[in-house]
């Protein structure tokens, strides 16, 4: 890669998206899979995925989470960081994996997260605290991991894929990418009504063309609810001014 030169960005096409299918989890399909992922029987699994859905957060953000991280108080969760694999030396091709910080300012956000979702990290750090110290790993660190791999370490960022075919093959399950968790908390938020810039900032986008592309996919009547919504406010407030 040292010796590529960098790709030029191109401009995203907001009309092209109406020409192509984005395929997502509906919100029962989504149900079954974290279902599955309870009956699957591994809680860092079912923790995991449910905030990747929850969250609209990038895999490895959510592999790189320290409990930190997480303020059970206020309920909120900041991410700040992204794991990836990097070369140990400039002279071998070995690699390692390590934790990085977001690359734009967007990408480090605070989001509030469902008291649901907040009981069951809550759970699993308690469990996790449980396996290691059988297992003899402290986790009284201040940086300890959320999703540690076995040895109390970084994750590969491919771990995820591999825990969802594990999920998706035993469950039979319609299967999309881990990615396509991201847009479908998207297109879950767009049918909740929130705002787009609402959306932009959960998800750590800094161009909005990306999030538009996705909102406009999902969510096409918005424009016929906005003038529905103005023509309600007028007939209703049209006396008292």
């Amino acid at each position: 890669m040292r010796k590529t030169e960098p790709i030029k960005r191109q401009e995203i096409d907001e009309n092209l998206v109406a020409t192509e299918t984005m395929t997502v989890y509906t919100p029962k399909e989504l149900a079954i899979f974290l279902e599955s992922c309870k009956k699957h029987g591994n809680m860092k699994i079912e923790t995991y995925f449910r905030v990747l859905s929850y969250t609209g957060a990038r895999k490895s953000e959510i592999l790189a989470l320290e409990w930190n991280d997480i303020n059970f108080d206020s309920k909120k969760l900041t991410i700040s960081k992204t794991l990836a694999e990097v070369e140990s030396s400039p002279n071998t091709k070995v690699t390692k994996v390590a934790s990085q910080s977001a690359k734009t300012t967007a990408g480090k956000r605070t989001i509030s997260i469902y008291t649901e979702t907040m009981t069951m990290l809550k759970k699993w750090q308690i469990r996790q605290k449980f396996e290691f110290n059988i297992l003899g790993f402290k986790t009284t660190d201040k940086h300890q991991l959320v999703f540690p791999n076995r040895e109390n370490k970084f994750c590969r960022p491919g771990q995820a894929n591999d825990w969802y075919d594990v999920i998706a093959t035993k469950y039979n399950l319609k299967r999309i990418t881990l990615h396509e968790f991201r847009k479908t908390h998207f297109s879950l938020c767009a049918m909740a009504d929130m705002s787009l810039e609402d959306i932009m900032y959960r998800v750590g986008h800094k161009d909005s063309k990306m999030t538009r592309q996705i909102y406009n996919y999902f969510y096409p009547e918005r424009e016929e609810r906005s003038a529905d919504r103005f023509a309600q406010f007028i007939e209703k407030e049209k006396y008292l001014f």
